[in-house]
């Protein structure tokens, strides 16, 4: 089980299929950047967002996803590390 600051529990089949579905929205938002961007040149004309900010709005969600999915990586790594040490502790009873 995976747990936050409030205290609510994760099963780790649930973990797994949120990491899952992070994956397939970072490759969905990539697809949907490349297709953006090949409409945006083919138009000639600029990103609005791009061109104000320096970045696009599927860059900034992409960067998001990562973050998010590098969150869940720690999380899964921190919950993998307690179920080893709850296990060992369970032996040595």
């Amino acid at each position: 089980m995976v747990r936050n600051e409030m205290k609510r529990t994760l099963p780790v089949e649930d973990a797994l299929r949120l990491r899952r579905q992070a994956d397939d929205l970072l490759e969905r938002l990539r697809e949907t950047r490349a297709a953006a961007e090949a409409r945006i040149e083919e138009s000639g004309r600029p990103d609005p967002i791009k061109a104000v900010t320096g970045t696009s709005a599927l860059d900034q969600a992409i960067r998001t996803t990562r973050s998010m999915i590098k969150h869940m990586d720690e999380l899964m790594h921190q919950m993998d590390a307690e179920l080893a040490d709850a296990g060992s502790e369970s032996l040595t009873v």
